[in-house]
């Protein structure tokens, strides 16, 4: 049977394997993560002396106790601090939230290594655009509005950002697009367009030069980042573009 030709604009049967590849690891985290957070009230209630006690009137004795100007209630104060300090990770774990680095198929790399984190994976989020995180939120202008980063990309369709320098990224995408029926929209950022860097916090964000790109999902996470002008752009962006949609 001679095969058909697969309508431009859609992926090959391969890119719903890369839902599990990248989706059960967060689910596995998330998971852990709420577990660990139950068993974290112990020592809330261990330092406030209320671990065993069924007692109302013992128990509110017990918390008013650390109220106290005294060793042992400085300290269970002591202890109560470094309890609620745990809870952190159950409230304010930005980095689970935020955090992940999808690995699959629909990742291009682009031969740098993993960056490494500087504080608490599980706490904090490190924004990079390394190929499979979530692309850096930044503020930008626009018409003398603040827009995010977030406001251009996503939205299910791929995303292209750029510098001045690398105009000819933007010219490759638009041809690109058209030639794979693939919704790819591209903003190059600087002086004089149509987005600006305000603070040039997406300089520092961005990890690639002005003539480098950054390939955006649409569902937000970076495809791929090239860190400089390529010598043939749109040959880069359709070769990319097919291992992420799994046209090969």
């Amino acid at each position: 049977m001679e095969a058909r030709p697969r309508p431009a604009g859609t992926a090959g049967e391969a890119l719903l394997d890369t839902y599990d590849a990248e989706r059960v690891p967060v689910g596995r985290q998330i998971v852990l993560r709420a577990n660990k957070s139950i068993e974290e009230f112990g020592p809330i209630f261990d330092a406030l002396g209320l671990t065993g006690e069924s007692d109302p009137e013992r128990m509110r004795r017990h918390i008013a106790a650390r109220t106290a100007n005294t060793p042992d209630a400085a300290r269970q104060r002591a202890a109560l601090r470094a309890a609620l300090e745990l809870k952190n990770y159950e409230f304010n774990a930005h980095g689970v939230e935020l955090g992940q680095r999808y690995a699959s198929a629909a990742v291009v790399p682009d031969g740098t290594p993993e960056p490494e984190y500087t504080r608490d994976p599980e706490l904090y989020h490190h924004p990079t655009t390394w190929p499979g995180a979530r692309l850096p939120h930044v503020w930008l202008g626009r018409g003398g509005h603040r827009v995010s980063t977030h406001d251009l990309a996503g939205k299910g369709r791929f995303c292209l950002l750029t510098g001045i320098t690398g105009e000819a990224w933007a010219d490759a995408a638009a041809k690109v697009a058209l030639d794979m029926g693939v919704e790819l929209v591209a903003h190059v950022i600087g002086p004089g367009r149509e987005y600006i860097d305000l603070y040039e916090d997406w300089a520092r964000a961005r990890e690639v030069g002005e003539d480098g790109c950054v390939l955006v999902r649409p569902d937000a996470h970076v495809a791929w980042r090239c860190a400089a002008m390529a010598d043939d752009p749109a040959g880069e962006l359709r070769r990319v573009l097919d291992a992420v949609l799994a046209r090969r």
